[in-house]
């Protein structure tokens, strides 16, 4: 098992469910950089927030948006924490996150299966890795995701 805190990556040795520590002694396997991406992607001014679920044929639907002053706040604070870097994960994001400014937008994919804490971008800071978000960060887009009217059945 692998636990990332304070940009250290430490491994653990565990029961096949993680629930008991078979070693006592975590070796740090790796050290990662960090962003602070409000200020790499300029996402200060964002008026709109939106996540969209992008589907298998790589359409996207949204999801929820919010002009929620306070909301957006929480988010961008969030953001201001460091995102560490890691290696490319060989998986599929699930969502796609727009931070809309009155005259720009800027975009990442969030979040995998495997690994739902990832967020990527196409921009020049993240240097072809992935990025780790903070776990408030990934606790308000939960929230927010999970916040969705049940689907009507036909009746």
């Amino acid at each position: 098992m692998q636990v990332l805190h304070d940009g250290k990556l430490y491994e653990f040795h565990a029961d096949a469910v993680a629930d008991r520590v078979i070693t006592c002694d975590p070796q740090i396997v790796g050290e990662l950089e960090s962003i602070d991406l409000v200020e790499q992607a300029d996402l200060e001014g964002t008026r709109r927030f939106t996540i969209s679920e992008i589907q298998p044929d790589g359409s996207v639907q949204e999801l929820e948006a919010t002009v929620d002053r306070g909301r957006i706040d929480q988010l961008l604070r969030a953001l201001s924490q460091p995102l560490w870097l890691d290696t490319p994960r060989d998986c599929a994001t699930r969502y796609k996150l727009e931070f809309h400014k009155p005259d720009s937008a800027v975009a990442f994919t969030y979040s995998c299966r495997s690994a739902g804490s990832i967020i990527r971008g196409d921009q020049g800071f993240f240097g072809g890795m992935d990025g780790i978000v903070p776990g408030h960060f990934r606790a308000i887009v939960s929230a927010m995701i999970a916040d969705q009217p049940l689907p009507e059945f036909p009746g």
